[in-house]
């Protein structure tokens, strides 16, 4: 194909131009600037796309017969990584391009009057910048104005990432480096899998050759070509100086060390001039929104940021380690958490984001992990972000200054307010991946919730055979809360913002080979990757009584509430049986007394949780409820369920073994939950005898591909204190969360942190506990006043202490869960003998196991 003369002058000048506008002075995206106002330029014939070429210079002429307006479109101020496509290819018309065949004098005066206004451009855009030369220079702000360069830097290299987490696949997909470079030496430019539609207008095809003609030129004219050379005299592995290289983007642009790359990015955007033919600029294009998209979301965060001052604090005379809770002039009840760590001071939330704990009585470890000291929520101190369960959300940092004899925080307003961040996740699903999660529990919430934040973006499909999405579970049985939505963690506006779809399906059958989940509305969900997180299952007792009566009640979900309160409203004084000493029954019996029934506890051992607490343990926990006026029949075995003698169809008694019989208007039966897991009967998985399924410690079920399974129904190898990767199977809010966490990390190739189980319970106070007794434990250490209900247990294995057991002695437990987190907890012999405080411990850095 072959062009005219003229055609070929235009297309040389063009290219210049693109050089030209290379060569100019960098302008800042955060400033604002005024356009520049031509004398006689008429909008009205200004092309339709000019942005879309801003290197390129238009002239018009009016088809008026009465005048002949030459009108100038100015170039935008523009820092391309890329010389930019044709103007051929915008949607300005041909015809209103100069005529070269016009009157030699007219195209002399135009060229004239289109060099002044060029020039004149030129000028006020070199004054700009200068200007904005002038406004940095004399700014107060540098350190503010570091730190905003910093954080678009980090967010910059967290886009490029994103980018190159879908490029390696693509690259692998080809066969590795080589396959890419043998390849791109085929197709250097890009457009060899262009096809020309021959439904086009010739107009249009001989655009599209042009482009192709122009790509190569510029490939020659800036040194794409020889920057393929330079690829090839790399390593055989893409690192992200070479990716950078690959865009025309310099490493230092965004803060790259050559020497010493950031993990995980060795391929990425070089697939720019790879499979994807002639969409190489869309690369670029989606990185460079990317950072504008970053770049404009620090500067709104810069302007909302503002200055408190606080109260009573003169000077930040602090050692490493200090933590001061300081209030804030201004907010009413708003109060930060001033930290030292490393010889900075910086501030954050003071109260945990779950139930409002005081942090500054946590845990700070070396390694910036603040642990609440009530139910183990683990907050990052240099983010906010939450590292373990159960604090919903982040909590607010906040930068600190001392000056004119105060102590200043900076930070947003809503933030100091609200006592936290909030996670604010918007995601648009576009990646193929596909998480089905079955269930909707802790487990789900600490699965969906950690997917989201590591920066999973492919679908999230829950199906729950509730109608709400995850509640907070442990309310029911401590306060008996009947709306659903005084529970929920997340709002349905969070749900779609997260893209992130909860259906109300009751799961059926798995197919694990064919990879599809069938409801029982026979509506099916393939996966990518499936969660089983479906819970647990009520026990209930086979004797006859128990199985036809009415008003036998179990506690499971928001509906089982809502019947126990519909047959006990407050204060109309039921006699009430709980059958079970469990956690479920001592909790549910202790509400239920304060509400003003008369509630009665049935238990098969000398003292309620003798198994798990011990029998001086339990005996604690008895006599607390019974001040609040819960009686108790413990050393006793259920008979049977009797009916009433005013309506046959619903129990009036519960009879046991020795004959008594215990009047009652309703029974609560709390022995135990069993793993739901009765729709995989048919699956051909394998169960444990309890009807849980075998996983590693990433929760992976054995034997099946790309199946987690967490919470109730899950077996895993323990590693804590004297567990030894003994299979155990904890029903603990935390330990399902956190197991959700983790399976999440998996699924986004993060590496995933251990954690040490954590339980609390609302037994007429409250109780803490950290660790686990997969293989018992033969001695006790109590500590403190039992007898006030304020101790310390210690429960050993030899000289091993496998778990803490705490009441109203915070933050005991939290520090024992660093401790053993970090294999150092002390021994029996240190605690017992030599009355070792663990308070006083140091934590080492990092963690055992």
């Amino acid at each position: 194909m072959s062009f005219s003369p003229d055609h070929q002058a235009r297309k040389r000048r063009r290219v210049d131009n693109s050089a030209s506008t290379l060569s100019k002075p960098f302008k800042s995206p955060l400033i604002k600037r005024q356009p520049i106002k031509q004398t006689g330029v008429s909008d009205q014939h200004l092309p339709t796309q000019a942005s879309e070429s801003p290197n390129v210079q238009y002239a018009t002429i009016s088809t008026s017969q009465e005048s002949s307006t030459i009108s100038h479109v100015p170039k935008p101020v523009s820092c391309p990584i890329y010389p930019q496509s044709s103007p051929l290819s915008s949607s300005y018309p041909r015809s209103r391009l100069i005529d070269t065949s016009s009157d030699a004098t007219v195209i002399t005066l135009q060229k004239q009057h289109s060099a002044l206004l060029l020039r004149l451009s030129k000028l006020k855009q070199q004054l700009d910048t200068a200007e904005q030369a002038l406004k940095v220079t004399e700014s107060k702000q540098d350190k503010e104005l570091q730190a905003l360069v910093t954080r678009w830097r980090e967010t910059s290299r967290e886009a490029a990432e994103e980018v190159f987490r879908g490029a390696k696949e693509r690259i692998n997909r080809m066969g590795g480096v080589g396959a890419w470079r043998e390849r791109s030496k085929r197709k250097p430019n890009g457009w060899d899998d262009v096809e020309i539609d021959h439904s086009m207008t010739k107009e249009q095809q001989q655009q599209i050759e042009i482009q192709k003609e122009e790509m190569a030129e510029d490939a020659e004219k800036y040194g794409l070509n020889d920057r393929e050379e330079e690829l090839e005299d790399e390593d055989e592995t893409f690192s992200m100086d070479m990716m950078l290289k690959s865009m025309n983007i310099e490493v230092d642009i965004i803060g790259y060390d050559k020497d010493n790359q950031r993990r995980g990015v060795t391929m990425g955007c070089a697939i720019a001039y790879d499979e994807i033919g002639g969409m190489s600029i869309s690369v670029e294009k989606r990185l460079r929104s990317l950072l504008n998209q970053a770049s404009q979301t620090f500067s709104t965060s810069s302007n909302m940021t503002k200055e408190f001052k606080l109260k009573d604090l003169t000077s930040l005379d602090l050692k490493d380690g200090d933590k001061v809770e300081a209030e804030v002039e201004g907010i009413d009840g708003g109060k930060v958490l001033l930290i030292k760590m490393n010889g900075k001071v910086s501030g954050i939330n003071a109260n945990c984001s779950h139930f409002g704990a005081p942090l500054k009585n946590g845990v700070l470890t070396p390694d910036g992990r603040l642990t609440c000291p009530w139910h183990g929520a683990c907050f990052n101190t240099t983010t906010g972000d939450v590292e373990d369960a159960p604090a919903p959300d982040p909590l607010g940092v906040f930068s600190v200054s001392e000056k004119d004899g105060g102590i200043y925080v900076k930070g947003e307003e809503s933030h100091i307010k609200n006592g936290k961040r909030g996670l604010d996740v918007k995601v648009n699903a576009a990646d193929a991946q596909k998480v089905v999660i079955v269930g909707g529990g802790s487990g789900t919430f600490g699965a969906f919730e950690r997917l989201r934040t590591l920066g999973y973006k492919g679908a999230i499909t829950i199906l729950t055979g509730e109608d709400s999405g995850p509640i907070d579970r442990t309310k029911l049985s401590k306060a008996l809360i009947p709306d659903a939505s005084k529970l929920a963690l997340r709002s349905k506006e969070w749900y779609s913002n997260a893209a992130i779809d909860i259906v109300p399906e009751t799961v059926t059958t798995v197919d694990f080979s064919k990879k599809i989940v069938t409801g029982k509305s026979g509506k099916t969900y393939d996966y990518t990757s499936l969660i089983l997180a479906p819970g647990g299952t009520p026990k209930k007792l086979p004797m006859p009584g128990f199985k036809k009566l009415d008003n036998i009640f179990v506690l499971r979900n928001v509906g089982h509430v809502n019947d126990i309160l519909a047959a006990a409203p407050e204060g109309s004084g039921k006699k009430i049986v709980v059958v079970g000493s469990s956690f479920i029954g001592m909790e549910v019996g202790n509400a239920l007394a304060g509400k003003k029934h008369d509630v009665t506890i049935i238990g098969m051992e000398r003292t309620p949780l003798e198994r798990v607490m011990g029998e001086k343990v339990g005996s604690i926990f008895q006599k607390l409820l019974e001040k609040s006026g819960v009686k108790f029949r413990m050393d006793a075995s259920v008979d049977d369920a009797t009916p009433s003698s005013s309506d046959s169809s619903k129990v009036g008694g519960v009879k046991l073994k020795d004959g008594t019989t215990l009047e009652a208007d309703l029974v609560i039966l709390g022995v135990g939950v069993a793993p739901a897991t009765e729709f995989l009967k048919d699956s051909g998985v394998d169960f444990e005898k309890d009807g849980s399924l075998k996983t590693d410690e990433n929760f992976a079920v054995e034997g099946l591909k790309d199946v987690y399974a967490i919470g109730d129904i899950a077996t895993y190898p323990y590693h804590g204190p004297g567990g030894d990767g003994t299979p155990t199977r904890i029903e603990h809010w935390n330990v399902a969360q956190n197991a959700g966490k983790r399976v999440a990390a998996v699924l986004t190739s993060n590496t995933p942190k251990p954690f040490i189980p954590i339980f609390w319970s609302a037994l007429g106070s409250q109780l803490r506990y950290c660790g686990a007794t997969p293989n018992g434990y033969d001695d006790i250490v109590l500590t403190g006043e039992p007898d006030e209900a304020k101790f310390v247990a210690y429960y050993c294995k030899g000289e091993t202490v496998v778990a803490v057991a705490t009441m109203m002695k915070d933050p005991v437990m939290t520090k024992c869960a660093e401790l053993m987190r970090r294999g150092k907890m002390p021994t029996k012999t240190q605690l017992k003998d030599q009355g070792v405080d663990v308070l006083t411990l140091d934590l080492p850095v990092g963690y055992k196991i």
